[in-house]
């Protein structure tokens, strides 16, 4: 199998979490082994690409992809059976998430806690305002304070009422983010931007952040092959290569000064992984303790509002650190200990597309026509703001709605048929960032909110500024970026407000039958109309021809006499 597995693309990427064997046989469960390494996948839709491009090889493993059966996750329940991969015919274009020409240019973006902040003192003291350029000595140029970039002020923080779904409150460390943990961050001025106002605003570069960049995020298939060489191993390196600001916390914040109350509970993570750690903690369920089962309802990016506002800086964070060991050895691990996973990876990303035979609704993916109808409906979001909101543009686009619209229990579409569809790695909601698909899943997501923004003015009136789940209020801080960055600055059109544009056609939507119907009547009608004008019209000239050639005299009127003939005087009257 090794030498017909041999990959175009030899590099690794491992799984966001290894699985022990009570954990295999509790959460998934592998069915068949699938190479697909020399098949090229063209997802039609919504999930456009060439899996080629993006089909990564585990150490020793050769190619194997692997059917799963998990629990429910955000995305619809997963379903045991294979079916053979079928490729799709290709519909629409997924889109670049990074720009190539670009990636020297783009500083980091900082995000969980910068490492000079998980200091003993900074922890204690609550305060996260590490210095720019202390020329001075440390705490000299907190945020950029001595140029003018910024300074350092009290976390602001969402206390509106959230919606009915979280129950525990004050018993998660990611209520209020990130005030649990830091009560004091850099504010930056201008255009300046980071933990320590260091880097620039999205849109702007440049040492004093003052000259403006448009970058295009471009359709994958419209690269050459060195531009994808480029972006395949931009990917790899980020997975690689040490985030250079960002450290993770292993612990609970009760427990984050360890077990000798001394000792930090931090772990350095790389920059693609840290990406899908970012992911993972904002859906992880919450801790009630030891022996307790931890509680589900719980989700800080997924159905509400804050779905395409949270995914949306979470592309940009990673567009932004240029490129790219997630945690726990099983789930049962979170649930008994408590840790934010132990930094343990391995595994191969899992893929079987279209491998959910016993719901075939999932066994496709989205056709154009589905985003032309999403993009028809013109509230942003409507109550209850979660996951059963019907003729809201969240809800349909999430795709826990139809395509019109319209709620329906039963349906998985657009985003979430999509993750169902790969069937694997990219359909467990806590993994799925690991399979790189997301990355362009999430982009073509993020182009369309952008596409609705522009069509609709940015309307963020419609965007619940309470009673939303826990996380999605409008003036939320998305969980668990660093500096704290609420939801509705991300409610922007991007090419005017963060520095990117897509290139893309959208495609027209398709007539319904009823569309047809009432179509096909009004042409009758009006076909009707004209032939009945050009029939009266026809009519009206013919008697009018009629009438000028009519005779000065008819039988209508009286003659002198009616024996005019035989008079034998004709010219005496005999009126």
């Amino acid at each position: 199998m090794s030498e017909d597995c041999t990959n175009e693309i030899d590099i690794i990427v491992r799984s966001s979490l290894s699985h022990d064997e009570e954990a295999d046989n509790a959460f998934i469960e592998p069915q068949e082994n699938i190479c697909l390494s020399q098949t090229v996948f063209l997802l039609e839709g919504f999930l456009m690409s060439s899996i080629k491009i993006l089909d990564f090889q585990s150490e020793g493993a050769g190619c194997p992809v692997t059917h799963w059966r998990g629990d429910e996750s955000a995305y619809g329940p997963e379903f045991s059976g294979v079916s053979s991969a079928a490729s799709a015919a290709m519909q629409l274009p997924m889109l670049l998430l990074l720009s190539l020409p670009l990636l020297n240019m783009l500083e980091p973006a900082g995000a969980q806690f910068p490492r000079q902040c998980t200091t003993i003192e900074s922890l204690r003291s609550g305060i996260c305002c590490p210095d720019y350029f202390p020329v001075f000595g440390p705490g000299s140029d907190q945020c950029g304070v001595s140029t003018g970039r910024g300074r350092c002020v009290q976390v602001t923080v969402d206390s509106r009422p959230h919606g009915p779904q979280y129950i525990h409150d004050g018993r998660d460390d990611r209520e209020q983010w990130p005030i649990r943990f830091f009560n004091q961050t850099c504010r930056c001025n201008g255009n300046f931007s980071g933990y320590n106002c260091g880097s620039c605003r999205p849109g702007w570069t440049g040492p004093t952040c003052t000259q403006r960049i448009n970058i295009v995020r471009r359709n994958l298939l419209d690269l050459s092959t060195e531009e994808r060489r480029r972006f395949v191993n931009a990917l790899h390196q980020a997975k690689v290569t040490i985030h250079p600001d960002i450290v993770i916390a292993t612990r609970r914040r009760e427990e984050i000064f360890g077990p000798d109350g001394n000792t930090p509970q931090f772990e350095n993570i790389s920059i693609y992984n840290y990406f899908v750690w970012s992911h993972y903690y904002s859906v992880r369920k919450t801790f009630l303790g030891a022996g307790q089962q931890s509680f589900e309802r719980v989700d800080f990016s997924h159905e509400g509002p804050a779905f395409v506002t949270w995914h949306r800086y979470h592309l940009l964070q990673l567009e932004r650190d240029m490129q790219w060991r997630v945690l726990c050895e099983s789930i049962e691990d979170y649930d008994s200990l408590g840790t934010i996973c132990n930094s343990t990876e391995g595994g191969p990303i899992r893929r079987n597309p279209a491998g959910n035979v016993a719901r075939p609704m999932v066994q496709r993916l989205p056709e154009p026509e589905d985003v032309a109808l999403c993009l028809e409906v013109g509230i942003f979001d409507t109550p209850p703001f979660y996951s059963n909101s019907t003729d809201s543009f969240r809800n349909t686009v999430e795709g826990y709605s139809d395509p019109s619209g319209k709620y329906d229990p039963a349906v998985r579409s657009l985003h979430n048929l999509a993750h169902l569809f790969l069937n694997g790695t990219g359909g467990q909601t806590h993994l799925s960032p690991n399979d790189p698909i997301f990355v362009l899943l999430h982009t073509f997501t993020d182009a369309v909110f952008d596409e609705w923004l522009r069509r609709y003015s940015a309307d963020i009136s419609t965007y619940p500024l309470e009673n939303a789940p826990i996380g999605h209020n409008r003036e939320y801080n998305m969980v668990p970026f660093w500096p704290p960055v609420t939801n509705n600055e991300m409610f922007v059109t991007a090419p005017e407000n963060l520095g990117y544009s897509y290139d893309i056609e959208w495609p027209g939507r398709a007539l319904r039958v009823t569309e047809m119907i009432t179509i096909a009547v009004v042409t009758a009608l009006v076909l009707v109309a004209i032939i009945f004008a050009a029939a009266a019209c026809i009519v009206r000239v013919k008697k009018n021809r009629d009438e000028l050639h009519q005779p000065l005299l008819t039988d209508q009127y009286q003659h002198y006499s009616d024996d005019y003939d035989g008079i034998a005087t004709p010219s005496q009257s005999v009126v």
